[in-house]
């Protein structure tokens, strides 16, 4: 018993950090998949270095119609249907074909361990105390899990922590807003992309499409791949914010990776 208890606590330290106060318990609200069509904010942190700034991420999500974009600070990135597009507006566009689309609205709550509940807080929390969490764990083999946390009494999505090159990243989510529709032009890439010679394009389809299953769902070789990829890109990044674009950029195809994947 007691090496159980070691165990599960060397477990929890491991997942959430200084931000853990409690656990154990069963029931609560099943972890709600995101809303086909909506909007929501992601603050990215990286536990290995606490004093960096977090990275505030803006979602426009559209499921049905293959579409999403996200607004980090002086960056965006466009995936369309099999493409993704990531701009330094008016300075440089870099287009990646992955063969594969944006993750699904139930990426982290389908064929996933529940691991119980814990108590947490968010680095950017807006109300003292600790919230009441469900925790949900897919494995990212041979380096780590993905761990998902949803709000134990509504299922709404909390936060996320996945393995890094840099170490462990944590999305926290803020926001989560449904809507009917985005206004033309939400996912219109900006003319850097389709002008030269401000774009480049490379394509990773054929290197995924070859990648062994188990391989393919490899969080390293996703992020090691998509980081190589990104080099034309982030010449044209200020130094200070590199790291954080990258990974941005690697955890977002690495979600979208997850799942079942089916290479088009």
């Amino acid at each position: 018993m007691l090496s159980s208890i070691l165990c599960f606590t060397t477990a929890l330290a491991a997942v959430a950090s200084f931000t853990t106060v409690a656990a154990v318990s069963d029931g609560g609200a099943t972890p709600l998949p995101w809303p086909p069509v909506h909007t929501h904010v992601e603050m990215m942190w990286n536990v290995d270095a606490p004093t960096e700034a977090a990275s505030n991420k803006q979602f426009y999500y559209d499921f049905p119609a293959r579409s999403m974009r996200v607004d980090n600070n002086n960056f965006q990135s466009f995936w369309l249907n099999d493409t993704l597009s990531m701009v330094v507006p008016g300075v440089f566009c870099q287009q990646l074909q992955m063969g594969f689309g944006m993750m699904k609205p139930d990426w982290m709550v389908s064929n996933a361990t529940n691991e119980g509940d814990l108590w947490l807080t968010r680095r950017l929390q807006r109300s003292p105390g600790y919230d009441h969490t469900r925790w949900n764990r897919k494995s990212a083999l041979p380096d780590g899990w993905f761990d998902y946390f949803s709000t134990f009494a509504t299922g709404e999505p909390y936060r996320m922590s996945a393995p890094s090159p840099a170490g462990k990243v944590v999305n926290e989510y803020y926001d989560f807003t449904p809507q009917t529709s985005f206004p033309a032009g939400t996912f219109t890439l900006p003319d850097t992309c389709t002008k030269k010679p401000s774009t480049s394009t490379s394509s990773l389809k054929s290197l995924f499409a070859a990648l062994p299953h188990h391989s393919l769902h490899s969080s390293m070789v996703v992020m090691t791949a998509v980081h190589e990829a990104m080099q034309p890109l982030l010449a044209h990044i200020d130094g200070h914010q590199k790291n954080s674009v990258v990974a941005a950029m690697q955890t977002l195809v690495a979600q979208a990776m997850v799942d079942n994947i089916i290479m088009h």
